[in-house]
């Protein structure tokens, strides 16, 4: 997709350049349930740096791109990492 595509997630679209905020305690309780174990094991595994995973599950914005690799390997839709908590901002 290209610059200004839209993207759709649960009806509702989102410009692809809108950045998210991944939900730290959804993705903890990925970690267990699907045996990744460790942020750091998901960074190696999403091909990422460990500090930069970190900043970004303590509330640093994300893109969608970052969003979808953390849904492939945590085997979810990406719906469930994101968070609309306005205690983020």
């Amino acid at each position: 997709m290209g610059v200004g595509s839209i993207l759709v997630l649960d009806n509702h679209p989102i410009d692809e350049d809108r950045m998210a905020r991944i939900d730290k305690v959804q993705v903890t309780e990925l970690l267990i349930e699907q045996g990744v174990g460790t942020q750091a094991e998901l960074a190696r595994r999403m091909k990422m740096d460990y500090p930069h995973l970190n900043r970004i599950l303590n509330g640093r914005n994300c893109t969608l791109e970052t969003i979808g690799r953390m849904a492939r390997v945590l085997r979810c839709s990406p719906k469930y990492l994101i968070t609309d908590d306005p205690e983020l901002d």
